[in-house]
């Protein structure tokens, strides 16, 4: 199999020449994904020295059950790394899915969406998560820009608890990490700098031309390479908590399935519930029978009286219309 077509790699770097990239470079980006790209299809990848590359990937970005946290000032590379870290994951695991909220060119999407599946939202995530189980495959998230999401000044509100629930019992789901990437040490809940909860905390540093991830509690640091995968760095995707975790993962038990199945048919319900409450919210027209008037009737009562002339209106044997 090949790699991509003019016309593709063509797309990618005008994408990247939007969002702020000369045409030189985004021309090589383009060329050398293509040439990276149909390394990966045709299994021709690989990721040296591999026992090095299992430790970071496997041990510390990407753990199982639990996350990692990565800082780093702003133009410092955090979300550069994530994409390297990801295409190093895909290169050394098959049935790793990744979970992630990085604005990638269209092309990129496309080809890549198997593997790299865009997440908005808590409620978006759980349904993957579950999608991607029940397909054999494990999934892995990776939230970048995620100062915004979950920091110190809302641990406490409900999306903070509710994050705070979901990594508590997340070993349940067979996901691993979330790799966390965040601009600045306060933005940190304390929870996470203390490993109440989460793993490794890990900074980006500079040495001359190159980045380096560290952390003095280990005995090795990782070189960061640029990604081969493109991405948008002006771009943003952002990740909104719209889902009680603390109340849902309550209500399970059971199996892996079991729980899944659960998970599955509470978050129906919850999505019926919105629906309603939208529909209750927009409200329902009606027409006054005696003098015409039409209005947006919000009003949680049996008996609706016209704004304009005070006719009553019974919802219980008339929509839209008819009187009492």
């Amino acid at each position: 199999m090949t790699g991509l077509t003019e016309d593709e790699k063509e797309s990618i770097s005008s994408e990247l020449q939007r969002d702020g990239m000369t045409r030189q470079r985004a021309d090589s980006w383009a060329s050398s994904f293509s040439d990276w790209y149909e390394g990966f299809i045709n299994n021709q990848m690989s990721v040296e020295p591999r026992k090095y590359a299992e430790y970071w990937i496997d041990s510390i970005l990407f753990p199982a059950g639990y996350g990692t946290t990565v800082f780093g000032r702003q133009g410092m590379g955090k979300t550069n790394l994530a994409v390297f870290a990801m295409e190093s994951g895909l290169i050394l695991h098959k049935k790793w899915v990744f979970l992630q909220n990085i604005p990638f060119p269209s092309v990129v999407k496309r080809l890549m969406r198997d593997r790299f599946v865009e997440i908005r939202s808590a409620r978006e995530m759980m349904a993957k998560i579950i999608d991607i189980i029940r397909e054999g495959m494990i999934p892995v998230l990776c939230l970048d820009e995620f100062d915004s999401v979950f920091n110190s000044l809302n641990v406490n509100s409900k999306a903070g608890k509710s994050w705070q629930a979901f990594t508590w019992r997340q070993r349940h789901f067979s996901v691993r990490g979330p790799l966390m990437l965040y601009h600045a040490v306060k933005s940190i809940p304390p929870a996470v700098r203390n490993k109440q909860i989460g793993g490794e905390i890990l900074w980006i540093k500079p040495w001359e031309e190159e980045r380096y991830l560290s952390n003095p509690d280990l005995p090795y640091y990782m070189r960061i390479r640029k990604a081969n995968i493109p991405y948008l760095t002006h771009g943003s995707v952002g990740f909104e908590i719209d889902l009680d975790f603390a109340s849902l993962l309550n209500r399970v038990s059971g199996s892996q399935e079991e729980v899944l199945d659960q998970i599955e048919d509470i978050m129906k319900e919850l999505e019926e519930e919105k629906e309603i409450k939208k529909e209750e919210k927009r409200g329902i027209e009606l027409t006054c029978d005696s003098c015409g008037f039409s209005w947006i009737y919000k009003g949680k009562k049996a008996i609706a009286r016209c704004p304009n002339c005070d006719h009553r209106i019974d919802l219980r044997s008339t929509t839209g219309g008819g009187g009492a």
